[in-house]
């Protein structure tokens, strides 16, 4: 029921635009209805750097028709829909004016770098008192994700690995071995291991990622199985890490993720630099 009214609604706005097209003589279609306020586009995704600068990100709307007159154009907040927090992950900057003969503004929403939410989703709506709004793009979404800079050369070369949890059926990976960190990214790291050394001699690659003050695995399937289903994905509660200090650092994932030796168990080991 609800698509079949939204598809009236549509029905029915084209309609109204289509009544308010008139030709000119050259055959031309001329538009002569209401303004109509809509944003731009639908969504949009922005990156906070931890510590440093502000950002701001310009929201822009338009109107079918040129404008009479001078109107103010307002974003609202839904908070309903949104995991941001207004005024502690953003702050609206200001209303915006829009004026005779324009067809065009931008509202300006500003994420903050003091924000800790490691991601957010913000939906907004546009407002005006003596505009009408379009029955289309009338909610603009914005996914915030927050970044921590970790030096280049913290968290890799040559580490002690040992696992901390009570074994399942021996270790997980290479346990009591060195293994060499390299950097896939800003925050990305990598190393090759044995998955359940007791049972399969073949190395695979184990992501995880420096969140912030969290240390993340990544998704990923074990090459030592039971049913061929066998993964690895983030904790349940990941360990920390500390930017300055890469000496010793742990590392925790769900080990099993798909119960497919057994239940699902955290594990977690530790990294020692050699």
């Amino acid at each position: 029921m609800k698509k079949f009214n939204l598809l009236k609604i549509g029905l029915l706005s084209l309609f109204v635009i289509a009544l308010s097209c008139n030709s000119t003589d050259d055959n031309q279609v001329k538009y002569e209805g209401e303004s109509l306020l809509h944003f731009n586009k639908e969504s949009e995704s922005v990156t906070i750097v931890n510590g440093g600068d502000d950002v701001d990100l310009n929201i822009e709307y338009s109107t079918i028709a040129p404008v009479s007159g001078n109107h103010t154009v307002s974003l609202v907040f839904d908070q309903d829909k949104s995991t941001a927090v207004l005024n502690q992950d953003f702050i609206i900057v200001s209303d915006d004016q829009i004026s005779t003969g324009e067809v065009t503004g931008s509202l300006v929403v500003r994420y903050l770098s003091s924000s800790s939410a490691l991601s957010t989703v913000a939906v907004f709506n546009l407002q005006s008192s003596s505009l009408t709004k379009a029955s289309f793009k009338q909610e603009f979404t914005v996914n915030s994700s927050l970044t921590c800079p970790v030096p280049s050369t913290s968290f890799v070369g040559n580490y002690l690995i040992e696992e901390i949890t009570p074994f399942v059926d021996g270790p997980t990976l290479s346990h009591n071995t060195v293994v060499s960190l390299i950097a896939t990214s800003n925050s990305g790291r990598r190393f090759m291991t044995a998955n359940f050394p007791n049972y399969c001699s073949s190395l695979m690659a184990f992501n995880f990622d420096l969140v912030c003050g969290k240390v993340v695995s990544g998704t990923m399937q074990g090459n030592c199985s039971c049913n061929g289903n066998y993964f690895f994905k983030e904790a349940i509660s990941n360990s920390t890490y500390n930017v300055s200090d890469d000496s010793v650092f742990e590392l925790t994932f769900t080990n099993d993720s798909e119960s497919d030796c057994g239940s699902p168990v955290q594990t977690t080991y530790r990294f020692t630099k050699q």
